[in-house]
């Protein structure tokens, strides 16, 4: 996993990680979401510059059926 600055995470996340945070570009792949709790995550990497970090999630809301 690549290391990123505090500065290249919040400017990710303000985006919606529509982006490599290394290299701005847009070809990434993700993997199958996990979860353990309340923590969620999912493997991503850019097939731009090879990149490789995780994405993690947090509960934002509820809905019903």
């Amino acid at each position: 996993m690549a290391t990123l600055t505090a500065e290249q995470k919040k400017e990710y996340v303000a985006n919606g990680g529509g982006a490599c945070p290394h290299c701005g570009g847009g070809d990434l792949e993700s993997s199958r979401l996990e979860a353990d709790g309340n923590i969620a995550w999912a493997a991503v990497h850019c097939e731009g510059c090879g990149k490789r970090w995780k994405d993690e999630y947090t509960l934002t809301g509820v809905s019903t059926e």
